[in-house]
């Protein structure tokens, strides 16, 4: 890594919201948020994969587009791996 995909904060701030937005976006649309904890099945899980997998194509369609900064597309991957773990593993009893 160069070290110039974050010489821009302004950059990261644009990566930031636009996860953000599209992961809420994604959240909202599936009603992934009204699930309760002892209702969080399997269908809970693959709705948190596809929310995971929408994190992750935004990320790399950031990275396709020049004038965004570059953010390593790791960067992204890494992200989405986190979010699917972490929202599986907070609605575990």
């Amino acid at each position: 890594m160069d070290g110039t995909a974050w010489s821009d904060p302004m950059m990261v701030l644009y990566d930031t919201l636009a996860l953000l937005s599209s992961g809420t976006i994604a959240i909202v649309t599936l009603g992934l948020h009204k699930i309760k904890l002892n209702a969080y099945q399997l269908q809970g899980v693959v709705e948190s994969a596809f929310v995971a997998g929408v994190l992750l194509a935004v990320g790399l369609a950031l990275r396709a587009i020049p004038a965004t900064g570059g953010t390593p597309a790791e960067v992204f991957v890494v992200t989405a791996m986190i979010f699917l773990i972490l929202s599986v593993s907070s609605r575990l009893p």
